[in-house]
């Protein structure tokens, strides 16, 4: 059985090559799935801070989200495989923030779960 950090990673280098993707945005993303924050991404990777900041600038571009949020999200339904994909919901371009999706009957906000 495959380790998460290998799912992880493989899972990174499908999204990458399916949205454009360099190396480098590539392992930001990695990181940033894993949990790293952007000053523990720079110092590991040996960047300057804003430089991180401007590699996010470029994946939200080519990923067409609008946050980290949903570039992680979008980067763990890819971990489905190509037959699975009709089961996973699409999550959009939301920008009222992670997983959200409003309903104007509700005033509060539905939760979509993606299942892991």
């Amino acid at each position: 059985m495959a380790s998460t950090s290998e799912i992880l990673t493989a899972a990174t280098a499908r999204f990458s090559a399916d949205t454009g993707l360099s190396a480098r945005e590539g392992q930001i993303l990695q990181l940033a799935a894993q949990g790293f924050v952007d000053k523990q991404i720079s110092d590991e990777l040996g960047l300057a801070y804003t430089t991180v900041k401007s590699y996010w600038s470029r994946i939200y571009s080519k990923a067409s989200v609008s946050n980290r949020q949903l570039v992680i999200a979008r980067l763990l339904t890819s971990l489905a495989t190509t037959s699975d994909r009709q089961s996973v919901p699409d999550i959009g371009n939301d920008t009222k923030g992670p997983f959200v999706q409003s309903s104007r009957k509700c005033r509060r906000p539905n939760v979509i779960r993606i299942a892991t």
